[in-house]
């Protein structure tokens, strides 16, 4: 599985283009970035293909559309934040983003549910907090955290649906993962669950 990490958008949110032989993924495509949209022509051609969204923010959402397009392929959001995806005053393009958007969810995941795209395999956790209905998507010895866990930080709260209390707990949860587990979040640096038990002041 190659892991290639994007940085666009305003909020310089990191977007994940993922493939292997028989598959290509996108984790959050932040918007019409050109290596996003390359990446999305040149595994146009693979069998299995979909984008996964961790929650509904704009800046985690403007690609979806452009690769969906180019793919035609499903777009995979938690359950419990398909709503947001189409009110564009929850996932707030219609204040912050470049243009207003309202997305429909193909798949909508719950916790523990398995994904299967050919050779990619990914495991939903529901991790509210940042969203009520954040998730991060596990695969094998990676976590694809969103906005939920940071290297050294967690993701603000303060935001309809968004609770600390909630956030702390979700915390909690994935700390239960193996030390060696690698984290790539929505924002900032590659991180791994043991260097967070040790050193994430939300931890304490």
């Amino acid at each position: 599985m190659d892991i290639k990490r994007c940085v666009s958008g305003i909020c310089a949110t990191n977007c994940y283009l993922i493939s292997g032989d028989d598959f290509a993924v996108v984790i959050d495509p932040a918007e019409n970035d050109n290596l996003i949209t390359d990446f999305a022509q040149k595994n146009a051609d693979k069998k299995n293909k979909a984008i996964l969204l961790t929650h509904c923010h704009f800046d985690h959402i403007g690609g979806a559309l452009s690769v969906k397009k180019i793919w035609n392929c499903d777009i995979v959001i938690g359950e419990h934040e398909a709503e947001g995806l189409k009110n564009p005053n929850i996932n707030f393009s219609a204040m912050w983003g470049s243009h207003s958007m309202s997305i429909d969810a193909d798949i909508k995941v719950r916790d523990g549910q398995t994904l299967n795209f050919g050779e990619f395999t990914a495991k939903v956790l529901h991790t509210p907090g940042h969203t009520c209905g954040s998730v991060c998507y596990l695969c094998d010895d990676v976590l694809f955290s969103g906005d939920t866990l940071f290297n050294l930080s967690v993701g603000r709260t303060d935001l309809p649906t968004g609770s600390f209390d909630t956030e702390l707990k979700s915390l909690q949860s994935l700390l239960l993962l193996d030390d060696a587990t690698r984290v790539l979040s929505g924002h900032g640096d590659e991180t791994t669950i043991g260097y967070e038990k040790i050193h994430n002041p939300y931890v304490k």
